[in-house]
């Protein structure tokens, strides 16, 4: 059994299940103890299970376990975040379950006990339908290099699939303000360099404030293994990247809407970078019936073009010193425009730029500027506001801010651009506190 400090935590996790989780979505689940420390470094920190009726996502942090003198234990941090736990529709495939997790790892299990006292603990994640899931097909996206380090996408792109393990659905804290009955959800589509430090503690800001948060990554479910390269971060066009992240987009945004743990009448996108362009482009597909406001933070102009008429409220947002990919120091991300060649439609986009401006349509001529797009819809009466922050670059919520360079491709044609990232403490509150205004303006 745990020491008396575990005890008092697993009661208290006990008594947040029954109190949180609706009782459809109930399940048995155990804490698992004894499970060496090398099984979670053998995951990472997340994880898939199955085969099982329900295909759980969970949670296996490193760096969280609590030792005894006779055995490990797992410490399950504050709510949402999961310990290592086992759960299922019924408490007799938990032996299946230590079977998958045997298997998958290719290790031992020891002596593993489930204590019957105990129902689980909460997860960042949520469980979903075997029949929802949609894995990538035999023909799937390739890599194709158009110049020396530097890459286009072809081939069919991947649907969302909600059983990837890269699917995080996290619910607000325990202690967050509680907004409704079920909490509002941000969408968030991340950047050319795939989930990364903004994205997660964009999400992690809305669970402390109420709002569950929707990551994924889409180059994963494409069938890519970029980690700790930069394949996608400077070595990809920026419409291959925007495809692969628009597709998959818009199909968590059709899964969302019908989730029962949250409001699917308040959702709201978020994009950064290219992840912005995508986000905007929805704005332009979505049911405001679902949707309640877009936000596209440091949008370039270059990728999947912007669409002619959006149907929710859209927020284009701007660090004032976002220079990012560009040629000079004062090569400001809203004010820049592209050659037409380098953009290309996608795949479920709403009618735009692309086809007056693209690859095949007047390939020598140049797109519009984030800012003349913006300032175009506008004149003609449609819900789009522009959001600047005085002390920010590129990622207002990257951290500090950094005024570094990047360089695209490599060889003779590589390229070195400005690529200035974070803000201050002062601004990423600022941005934070408006979007939660947004979000909170939609109560009665």
């Amino acid at each position: 059994m745990p020491n008396s400090t575990g005890r008092k935590v697993l009661t208290r996790l006990t008594k947040v299940f029954y109190e949180v989780i609706p009782p459809q979505y109930k399940t048995y689940c155990a804490l698992t103890s004894r499970i060496s420390y090398s099984v979670c470094r053998r995951f990472g920190y997340e994880a898939s299970v199955g085969p099982l009726p329900i295909a759980l996502q969970y949670r296996l942090p490193r760096l969280l376990q609590r030792q005894s003198r006779e055995q490990r234990w797992i410490r399950a941090p504050m709510w949402p975040c999961a310990g290592c736990a086992c759960c299922s529709t019924s408490a007799g495939l938990i032996p299946s379950w230590l079977d998958s997790f045997r298997n998958r790892t290719r290790m031992r299990v020891h002596e593993v006990k489930v204590s019957s006292w105990l129902v689980g603990v909460l997860i960042s994640g949520a469980a979903v339908a075997q029949t929802d899931c949609r894995p990538s097909g035999p023909e799937t996206a390739q890599l194709v290099e158009i110049r020396p380090g530097f890459h286009s996408v072809t081939g069919p792109l991947a649907e969302f699939d909600p059983c990837h393990r890269s699917v995080q659905l996290s619910l607000p804290f325990f202690f967050a303000d509680k907004l409704g009955d079920k909490p509002p959800l941000m969408l968030i589509a991340h950047g050319g360099n795939g989930p990364g430090a903004a994205e997660k503690e964009l999400a992690r800001r809305m669970n402390a404030r109420g709002v569950a948060a929707l990551i994924f990554d889409a180059y994963e479910m494409n069938g890519f293994r970029y980690r700790g390269t930069s394949l996608f971060l400077t070595g990809a066009t920026n419409e291959s990247r925007q495809r692969m992240i628009f597709k998959t987009t818009l199909g968590a945004y059709h899964w969302a809407k019908q989730h029962p743990r949250v409001d699917g009448s308040r959702i709201f996108i978020h994009g950064l970078s290219n992840g912005g362009a995508v986000a905007l482009n929805m704005a332009a597909v979505v049911d405001p019936a679902h949707v309640r406001a877009v936000f596209a933070e440091g949008a370039p102009s270059a990728g999947i073009g912007m669409p002619d008429q959006i149907r929710v409220p859209l927020k284009m947002i701007f660090g004032k010193l976002d220079n990012y990919g560009g040629r000079t120091e004062d090569d400001w991300m809203h004010l820049r425009t592209n050659p037409c060649v380098v953009d290309q439609s996608a795949e479920g986009a709403a009618p735009g730029t692309t086809q007056r401006c693209s690859l095949t349509m007047n390939p020598s001529s140049r797109g519009l500027s984030p800012q003349e797009w913006g300032d175009q819809l506008k004149a003609a009466g449609q819900p789009i506001e522009f959001w600047f922050y005085e002390d920010a670059a590129h990622g207002i919520l990257n951290g500090p801010i950094d005024r570094g360079m990047r360089t695209y491709g490599s060889g003779p044609s590589a390229a070195r651009r400005y690529g200035w990232v974070g803000a201050s403490p002062d601004a990423a509150n600022r941005f934070t506190l408006d979007l939660m205004r947004v979000i909170k303006a939609t109560y009665p």
